[in-house]
Formats: C-alpha cells, structure tokens, sequence
C-alpha cells in the first residue's frame, strides 16, 4: 500500500488521507513535491534594510537593479556588485511598515512613498545618473506625494495620496510630467467608501484595492470622465498592500482573514480550509500590512513573506510561504526575508570573464563565494531575488534547500494496530531519511511517538520498527543533494492485534 504526499492543509485533521502533514523547503508538482533552490548571495550588503526594489530592462536588453532603503536609492553596479547611491537631492522618510514603489514608464524609472515628491531617473542614460524630484510641466500644479504608483495605458496613475489615501491621482496622457487635473486628460478620482486605497495593479485598465472594495477604472477615451470606474467587490480587499501581485488574468492578495486570487471580477479565497487559520494564528495582526508577495517567474507560483509572531524585528518576514496555482497548492518555506523582487539576470559573458581572469584585469568582484555557475552570468534568466537579513540580494538558483515532507495518520490494518518493519519513499534522491510516529487515538491529548530517522539500507528500505494504531511519516532530504521528486511512501508492515 502507497501512501501519497498529498496537499499541504494544515487547517485540516491531521488523519486525512488526501492531505501530508507537512511540507517544507518544496514546491509542488502533479505527483508530488520537488526541491527549492537556495539563496544565492550576487551583490555586496545595502548600508540599510532593503525597502523596496526592481529590476529594469535597458533599450540594449540589459537588465539594471535598483534598490530603496528608508532613506536612500541604490543602483546595483554590474562590474562590482557593489550599491551605488543615486539618491536625489530631497531627503527620503519611508514610512515604518512601508516600501517603495516603482513603476517603469518607457526608459523613465519612478519612485514613490509617501515621505518624499516622486522621484524619476532615466535608465537609458549612459552618463552618471541620479534620480530627482518630478518636475511637473505646470509648477503651478505639481505630481503629490503618494504611495503607490503603476502605468495605466498611456498615463502614470498614483494612489493612496498623502492628501488623501482615498484619491488617486493620473498625469496627462502620453505625458508623466503633467497634473493639471481636467487638463489633456489628468484627473483625480476619489473613492467615496471602501476605505483607503491599498494597492495598484496597471495595464490596460487599472484595478484599485482598497481596504474593503475593489474598484475598476476602464480608460474612456472622449468622454468627460477620462476613467469610467465600477466597483468589483464589497467587503473584500488588501491588507497587506506589498502583497498583491498579478499573474496573466490573476491578481492575488492577502486580506484579513487570509488569501485570495481575483480573476474575473471576483475574489476566490485560496487558502480558505487550508491555510488562512494557521497564518492567522501565527502571523503578528499589528505588522500584517507588511507582508510581500512575489510572482515566480520560473513557475506558475506565488511566494508570500508575512511577520509572525515569533521574531520581535518588524522588518523581517519569517512566515513565508508558496501558493501554486496551476497545482492548486501550497507549501511553506524557511527563510527570513525583508522583501522580494522578480529578478533578472545581466548579459555578462563567462567568456569574457575567463579572459579577464587569464590575462589578470576582471574587474568583477568575486566576494561571497559568486559561482561561476551562478545564473548572474547567463544573461536575461528570471529568477525569484531574496533580500535577507544581511541585506544582501540573493536568486533563488542555489543548491537544493533542506527538504522536509510528511504523510498524515494512517491505520494501516483498521481498526488493529500494526507492525511496521520499514519504510520505502518514491523518490530519486540518492540520500533520504525517513522517520516514523505512532500513536493509540487521534485525541488531541494523545502525543505522538517519533522513532529516530533512519536512511535506507541496500534494499532502499529504511527500518523503523514501529508498533501502534496510527502511523505518519516524515522523510528528509538533506541540503544540497540533486532530486526532482518525492511522491509516496510505501510501509513494509503486518497487521497486530486490537491491543
């Protein structure tokens, strides 16, 4: 008889056959779980925490990062991987709790919070670069400071206004640098219930999230209203503003009470019977508008970082985990992060590097223990980046993370107990461990009983003998060893008697 390792619920019973009762350090997959990669550390530490960053692509195709702290921005120098500062000449006061927010209109980089004007810098520029204040085409009439900003169509939209969080504001169209409201189409919207706006997602019409509505503003061309708007929903919208993230047709979010993925003009909430009561017993209410989320773009998958209780820093995030939505699953992740950030590769030829090596002139900076396998230096590769708490950006491309997957109870003989001998996991890693409890009843009250792990012997069996009513198992694949699967694991047992 095989066991599967089934769906990761930790808000069901724990002897349910369709659910394992534990995955960790895996993403799914159809048949089962596979690993995750490692941080892998590319760039020197910020001077500070990370508060926000992006990726941006160059006319040349090149890929350029930038990061914010709490009172500064940095570009990443590809030759030493060292944080340059490019900082305007207005002081910088990110709010606590809050990020940065960027959006890329042609060439031109924005910058938002709500502690200073909107900062731009032109990418495409070769010369030295800093970014500055958004002068505006009438200085009568200047771009506010906001919290959020994303491109919508032909204009830049800013919402969450520190005149009013409940506004949005947009620029003229085809023109970022005009706020004449009612002039060559810039205008202002405020939203009259719903609360305050919480996030942005652009395109070619824009979604606004509020603290409970979601609203749709459709670009009406020759019309008084520029923006036609139409709420979606009541009741439903983003806590954590950082966390909502669009993949195709889908935007996903953490709310209140949990997770969900709007497509349509509906909220479906994911993690609903699954995982909303563990996050909420576990994250920290008071920062849960801190928490990020990113799209995997190796994956159909969604990565979600929120602050627990169990750390007392309110910049770190330790309750990470990762929602599939092509599989339909989650797992969890341990990692302590500060933010995310989708993350593009630099063209840097290896080739190039070896000869600079060669001849004694690289110019690149090699501390940290850089892989010349590292995917830094394949040019244009997507990756998840990590900022951690060294501050330092990381791709998720290292070796495999510890792995750790569970079974649910099981009464293997119902209703006897049984005898198990050994343990068989369907998996291709060479090295796993496996170890196995049992317990008499599923009361609450009743522990269960772990026998030590044990790997397998040359049979692939992994003894264990293990006598009782209900078994689980949980198997381990150690750091850094290559896999791609582990689906079920199949006992080696005898029924027992009633007692």
């Amino acid at each position: 008889m095989k066991i599967p390792f089934g769906t990761w619920a930790p808000d069901v019973a724990s002897n349910d056959a369709g659910s394992s009762a534990i995955a960790r350090n895996v993403f799914p997959r159809p048949d089962g779980y596979g690993p995750v990669p490692s941080p892998n550390p590319v760039s020197q530490p910020l001077p500070e925490a990370c508060r926000g960053s992006i990726a941006a692509q160059l006319p040349s195709g090149a890929w350029v990062f930038f990061a914010g702290t709490a009172s500064r921005l940095y570009r990443l120098d590809p030759v030493t991987n060292a944080w340059e500062d490019v900082s305007g000449p207005t002081p910088y006061l990110v709010p606590e709790g809050d990020y940065w927010s960027f959006a890329l209109y042609g060439t031109r980089l924005f910058a938002v919070h709500l502690g200073a004007p909107p900062q731009v810098i032109d990418i495409a520029l070769t010369t030295a670069t800093t970014f500055a204040d958004l002068t505006a085409a009438d200085p009568a009439n200047p771009p506010p400071r906001a919290r959020f900003v994303v491109v919508v169509n032909e204009f830049l939209v800013l919402g969450s206004l520190l005149a009013d969080p409940t506004m949005i504001q947009w620029s003229g169209i085809a023109d970022p640098t005009f706020w004449t409201p009612g002039v060559f189409d810039s205008d202002v919207q405020i939203f009259p219930d719903g609360g305050h706006v919480t996030g942005l997602v652009g395109g070619e019409t824009l979604i606004v999230f509020q603290d409970r509505a979601i609203q749709q503003m459709v670009f009406a061309p020759g019309t008084s209203e520029v923006f036609q708007r139409s709420k979606l929903e009541d009741d439903r919208g983003a806590v954590a503003p950082w966390s909502v993230v669009k993949i195709g047709p889908t935007i996903f979010f953490l709310d209140r009470d949990g997770v969900y993925a709007f497509a349509a003009g509906t909220s479906v909430p994911i993690g609903k019977n699954r995982v909303n009561t563990w996050i909420q017993a576990l994250r920290d209410p008071t920062f849960a508008h801190t928490g990020v989320a990113v799209a995997d773009p190796t994956g159909s998958r969604v990565l979600f970082a929120m602050k627990s209780l169990r750390v007392s820093d309110p910049t770190l995030l330790d309750l990470v985990l990762v929602y599939d939505s092509v599989q339909d699953r989650w797992t969890q992740l341990d990692l302590v992060i500060r933010h995310w950030m989708r993350a593009e590769t630099a063209p840097i030829s290896i080739d190039d590097i070896h000869e600079d090596i060669d001849n004694g002139t690289t110019p690149y900076n090699f501390a940290g223990g850089l892989s010349f396998d590292s995917a830094l230096f394949s040019g244009g590769v997507p990756l998840v980046g990590v900022w951690g708490t060294d501050n330092r950006l990381a791709l998720l491309e290292g070796p495999s993370m510890e792995a750790l997957v569970g079974t649910p109870d099981a009464m293997l003989s119902r209703p006897n107990r049984t005898y198990a001998r050994g343990i068989r996991v369907d998996t291709d890693a060479e090295r796993w461990f496996a170890a196995v409890g049992t317990r008499e009843s599923l009361g609450a009250s009743t522990a269960v009983r772990w026998r030590p792990e044990t790997g397998p012997n040359v049979e692939r069996v992994a003894p264990c003998h293990a006598s009782g009513r209900y078994h689980r198992v949980q198997v381990r694949i150690p750091a850094g060893d290559p896999w791609t699967y582990v689906t079920a694991i199949e006992p080696d047992a005898t029924p027992e008697g009633a007692r």
